[in-house]
């Protein structure tokens, strides 16, 4: 709810609306996010500047992963041995 509280003016006028007219403005706000996502799918400049950020990225997320993996195995090894961890 923090962001509601950033709009004060809808905040009251939702609490003097009928309960009708509450469910339209829901179906308003449910109208303007599927326009919104449609929006964001087509945005082609948002899909490249997605796929370049996953392209540059990539290198870190493998490093990470590889990185991972050698922690794990080496706790794995240390566990076997009895170690407490």
């Amino acid at each position: 709810m923090k962001k509601i509280a950033d709009l004060p003016d809808f905040v009251d006028g939702v609490n003097s609306m009928e309960t009708d007219d509450i469910k339209k403005k829901i179906l308003e706000s449910e109208g303007h996010i599927y326009e919104t996502d449609n929006a964001k799918e087509a945005d082609e400049e948002l899909m490249q500047t997605r796929e370049k950020a996953r392209e540059l990225a990539k290198p870190y997320r493998e490093t990470k992963g590889i990185e991972t993996a050698k922690i794990q195995y080496c706790l794995y090894i240390l566990e076997s041995r009895g170690v407490n961890l």
